[in-house]
């Protein structure tokens, strides 16, 4: 029987490639390290995946394949792959039928290196609120400035969502995931968008954290239903265009829930939220 062809990902000739004795110019006196080939190979396989010419989900080449196309040997293509494993860019299931499969970057994964670096720095819950209160404000506003008149059913939709799924925290999350990204998409910056998305996959870990050490339900009805409140009036000014009010509401909502966080959540580094 005929392989399925959309398993087998068809690659370009290889570019002309610096000489293996050649070496990059010297940075402060110091000549870089030349990329071994297990590396090198999962650079281009990188490149690949972050300019979406390899499909999320879809299947890398077989070993075979992969090897004659870079021209190694299975240790050195597994060691590419691990890499890849690493960063979270592909998965290897094991075992008959398995196999490389691709995934594109994504921001949780990202918010979990965010994090990481910031407990190393040992930043402190308060300065992690105080990133929240400059960023968020600036979302709001460049949305209302980008998405006047088109903004609302969107965010309302999602509004909807969240109060239906208000005693289901898998749902729930999932709507306020949708909520996060929407606001992002809607401000038109893609930068801010992944910053908005970490600060507030931070946030959510540390809610849940507090409540599980606490014994609490992580779903405190009263305060979401307060967030909702929230939203949609967020929702109501960007949708009209009111980019000043956006963000002054926003500001005045994010402080007050950061006031609460830090008043009740007696965690004081962020490597303690992560954790």
């Amino acid at each position: 029987m005929k392989r399925d062809e959309a398993a087998v990902l068809p690659f370009p000739p290889a570019p002309g490639q610096r000489s293996r004795g050649a070496r990059a110019p010297a940075s402060e006196g110091r000549i870089p390290r030349e990329p071994r080939a297990g590396e090198r190979v999962a650079r281009e396989l990188r490149n690949r995946i972050i300019r979406g010419e390899l499909a999320d989900g879809a299947p890398l080449a077989s070993e075979p394949e992969l090897m004659a196309r870079f021209g190694v040997s299975r240790p050195t293509l597994r060691e590419a792959l691990r890499i890849l494993e690493s960063e979270s860019l592909i998965s290897v299931k094991r075992g008959a039928g398995g196999g490389p499969r691709v995934h594109r970057p994504d921001p949780s994964v990202a918010a979990r290196h965010f994090g990481l670096v910031l407990q190393s720095r040992g930043a402190t819950l308060a300065d992690f609120a105080a990133a929240r209160t400059a960023v968020e404000p600036q979302i709001a506003r460049m949305a209302a400035k980008n998405a006047a008149g088109r903004a609302g059913p969107r965010l309302s939709a999602i509004i909807e969502e969240e109060r239906v799924a208000i005693h289901d925290d898998i749902l729930l999350s999932a709507a306020l995931l949708r909520f996060n990204d929407v606001m992002a998409e809607l401000s038109g910056s893609q930068t801010l968008a992944l910053i908005w998305s970490m600060l507030n996959t931070i946030a959510r870990r540390h809610t849940s954290a507090v409540a599980i050490f606490s014994g609490d339900h992580p779903g405190n009805v009263a305060a979401i239903r307060r967030s909702l409140k929230a939203q949609s009036r967020l929702a109501e000014l960007i949708h009209a265009g009111d980019a000043d009010g956006a963000e002054a509401f926003w500001r005045l909502h994010v402080e007050r829930t950061s006031e609460i966080m830090l008043r009740t959540h007696r965690i004081e580094r962020v490597i303690d939220v992560l954790d």
